[in-house]
């Protein structure tokens, strides 16, 4: 059975857009793909759709070359190409213009697809006063007519972060309509990292899969959801863009997350770690013997790595193998881990070495230790 999602949570958050707005200052709201940002602004215009006139422009991934694209629907002439960005912004005034004088809201999808031009006309528009924006982007590469909104001060900017556990849980329940077990939570915010697109997808194929069920009055995960053909489309549009070099960087640190530092910086050029840091698809945190990388999201590294052909995948952690036993002082997890990615890539390895990974494991997991004691005896 569907489930139809609600808004829930980000009660602080449109509380600071509400005020904004209530001052006449728009808002610039941006964030990752599927974080909500469209869900919170919508919330906010309907509400702000009471009082005052509300229109909505969208960018477009694909231009058809018009002048003034996004305005379109309201400029009549046959040659807009010939009109100024101030002209066309007097004409979109005048016909969302509110009969009691109440500052209509723009509100602007996908900003970062507004062609030039029209980027102009909005600025125009909120430096008159004619208007105010309220609009959403998915990161600062942006038209400059729409930056300037933001640097100009006619937006304040919002950096659209993922719901909190609390809200985590107050969503799956509004939708599910019954109370969710704690641990179920925990799994589900861990995975998506509330995302509410990955949260909504992480669910809907935990209920199709029956690992997550009713259950004495509660709904239990009983197994790990798998990723939906949804989640893979996010990512995978997500990844699209990324130069090759950059994509087989992404899948080293997938293949082997969490990375010591070091390690990654043997293996992968440094401005390449740099630019995937500046894109935010790599987060550095720190470990017990030194900075970590991994992948930015949960579901990236899983995604990379569901995708990664299987020979590449053994070349690429036999490699790390190697880097992780040739470390000065190896955690007992790296040697666990290295042990195994030698049985994964056909390489039984060192039986000194595979005895100690079988001792490291014993106080982990017992069925580990028994597989890497197993080819000791071999």
């Amino acid at each position: 059975m569907a489930i139809r999602w609600p808004f829930a949570g980000r009660a602080d958050e449109t509380a600071r857009v509400n005020s904004w707005l209530a001052s006449g200052v728009g808002a610039l709201v941006l964030g990752e793909p599927g974080v909500g940002k469209s869900a919170l602004v919508r919330q906010v215009a309907d509400s702000v759709g009471r009082t005052a006139p509300v229109a909505r422009i969208v960018g477009h991934a694909v231009s058809n070359g018009a002048p003034f694209e996004a305005f379109a629907a309201v400029l009549t002439t046959a040659d807009a190409s010939l009109l100024s960005p101030v002209e066309v912004a007097g004409r979109v005034a005048g016909t969302w213009a509110s009969s009691a004088g109440t500052r209509a809201l723009i509100v602007v999808d996908d900003a970062q697809l507004l062609d030039n031009r029209s980027a102009q006309v909005l600025l125009q528009l909120a430096s008159d006063g004619l208007v105010t924006v309220l609009a959403t982007a998915p990161d600062l590469h942006l038209p400059d007519g729409v930056q300037r909104l933001w640097r100009d001060g006619w937006c304040e900017r919002m950096d659209l972060a993922g719901l909190s556990e609390v809200e985590v849980e107050e969503l799956i329940e509004a939708a599910l309509g019954a109370p969710v077990e704690p641990a179920a939570v925990r799994a589900f915010v861990d995975r998506s990292q509330g995302n509410p697109l990955a949260l909504r997808e992480l669910v809907a194929a935990a209920r199709a899969s029956s690992t997550l069920v009713f259950r004495d009055s509660a709904w239990t995960l009983v197994g790990r959801p798998p990723i939906s053909s949804g989640i893979r489309d996010l990512v995978r549009s997500r990844l699209a863009a990324l130069p090759g070099p950059h994509r087989s960087a992404l899948e080293t640190v997938a293949a082997g997350e969490p990375l010591a530092m070091s390690i990654a910086g043997e293996l992968i050029d440094e401005s390449v770690l740099d630019r995937l840091d500046a894109d935010r698809l790599i987060t550095v945190h720190d470990g017990l013997v030194g900075p970590l990388v991994s992948t930015a999201h949960p579901l990236h590294g899983e995604v990379l790595r569901a995708d990664m052909p299987r020979l590449r995948m053994q070349r690429v952690r036999l490699a790390l193998a190697g880097k992780l036993e040739a470390s000065e002082h190896p955690s007992p997890h790296d040697l666990i881990r290295a042990a195994l990615w030698r049985l994964e890539g056909g390489q039984a390895g060192d039986p000194d070495r595979l005895l100690a990974a079988a001792r490291a494991a014993m106080s982990l997991s017992l069925d580990t230790a028994e597989v890497l004691a197993r080819q000791v005896t071999r």
